[in-house]
């Protein structure tokens, strides 16, 4: 099978069926994201409200991963896994049916994406702790590449259709809710097959607190941890801007108006997923924390060429570029992550990375306001600029600091 050649993670073994069902999850995530903007927009004509709608489920993620760690060293993944589908599909359905009648408020959709971020801050870490568990050694990296490939899949494929299953008059965002209940229920009976994973667990008499700590004190320690949390953020604020000012850049450079905007975002989501699959070539060991540093250095400069492109077609190619460079990094960074020698703690270096990604809206806040001052394509090549520079020192710096050779 040409899959399994290329990704042998995903050969015969409990991963595998993980991976099935994590497939299916981010067409549900995605498809979400569709039919909730387009509910708050039908309900709402407030801006604010709108927004809010939308990002409710990233304020659970500035929170609770760290707990979601603790839960994934200390608890069964497997359980966590399951009971994850059960919420999701049941907000969802209950979303569905109240737009189906006619009863859908804003705060209802408030309340969904403040239960969507509750959810993912305990799944993903008992869903990358499971991964390492689950797979040899030296393929964890391609176990993380498959995992990536399916998200940026998702990401270009399922918006597409859910904005089909909206537009169509008899489904509607409320039809469009009830299918992603359909494929969280679907998902449950895929990890319903899973072999349970106990975990490597900790001292008994420690709190939630305690751990917490615990795991925080066991990243300062590991040279590996260090550079990627350090990096991660990094480019986190300086790099991943470029991707959230598209709308920016299609409206006030490129003068390329709403279909520009989707053909910035399919470049980059196709730049993606070429990212995601050049990353599986790249095979545990000393040297995988070599990559953060080059990785991140690659998508601030693909994050400048594109700030600085001459035309919108230069443009799209840049777009393309960055979007490889920026998978590429995090899939190695989540490789590097579920890497770590000791299991007790995959579930809370898991958490403590995916709070990384918190920082990324917040970046744009910053760069945004550069934006207004000195225009958006001088803002975001700065911030590109910068992550250039300082992601191969700083990496060179923490491996060389923590004995890692550079």
């Amino acid at each position: 099978m040409a899959l399994t050649r290329y990704y042998p993670s995903l050969g015969p073994g409990p991963y595998r069926r993980v991976w099935s069902g994590v497939v299916p999850y981010h067409f549900a995530f995605q498809v979400g994201i569709v039919a909730t903007g387009t509910a708050a927009v039908a309900l709402s004509d407030s801006a604010f409200e709108v927004g809010l709608i939308v990002g409710a489920w990233g304020f659970p993620i500035l929170v609770l991963p760290p707990f979601g760690g603790v839960a994934a060293d200390r608890f069964s993944r497997r359980r966590t896994m399951l009971a994850a589908q059960v919420v999701l599909g049941t907000g969802a359905f209950a979303v569905g049916a109240l737009a189906l009648l006619g009863a859908l408020q804003t705060w209802h959709l408030v309340g969904l994406g403040l239960v969507q971020g509750t959810v993912y801050a305990f799944f993903a870490p008992a869903r990358v702790a499971y991964t390492a568990a689950a797979v040899a050694r030296p393929i964890v990296p391609n176990a993380i590449a498959a995992y990536s490939l399916s998200e940026h899949i998702g990401a270009v494929v399922a918006p597409v259709l859910g904005g089909l299953l909206v537009a169509l008059p008899a489904v509607g965002y409320g039809g469009a809710f009830l299918v992603v209940a359909a494929l969280h229920a679907g998902i449950f009976v895929v990890f319903a097959g899973i072999p349970e994973q106990a975990p490597a667990g900790s001292v008994d008499g420690e709190s939630v607190l305690d751990r917490i700590r615990a795991g925080i004190r066991y990243a300062r320690s590991s040279p590996s941890l260090r550079v990627v949390l350090t990096i991660s953020a990094l480019a986190m604020v300086l790099g991943m801007p470029f991707r959230q000012l598209l709308p920016v850049f299609a409206d006030r450079v490129f003068q390329a108006g709403p279909a520009g905007f989707g053909l910035l975002l399919g470049a980059a989501g196709i730049g993606a997923i070429s990212g995601a699959i050049g990353a599986a070539r790249i095979r545990g060991g000393p040297r995988l924390v070599i990559w953060p540093g080059i990785l991140g250095a690659a998508f601030g400069l693909g994050a400048l060429a594109f700030a600085l492109a001459p035309s919108f077609g230069v443009g799209l190619v840049f777009a393309a570029a960055a979007g490889a460079a920026a998978a590429a990094f995090t899939t190695t960074n989540s490789a590097i992550v579920a890497s770590i020698p000791d299991a007790a703690y995959y579930g809370r270096a898991a958490s403590l990375y995916q709070l990384t990604f918190a920082l990324g809206p917040l970046g744009a806040i910053p760069i945004a306001a550069l934006a207004d001052r000195i225009g958006p394509s001088l803002a975001v090549a700065a911030g590109g600029l910068l992550l250039a520079v300082s992601a191969p020192l700083l990496a060179r710096r923490l491996r060389q600091v923590r004995g890692i050779p550079a």
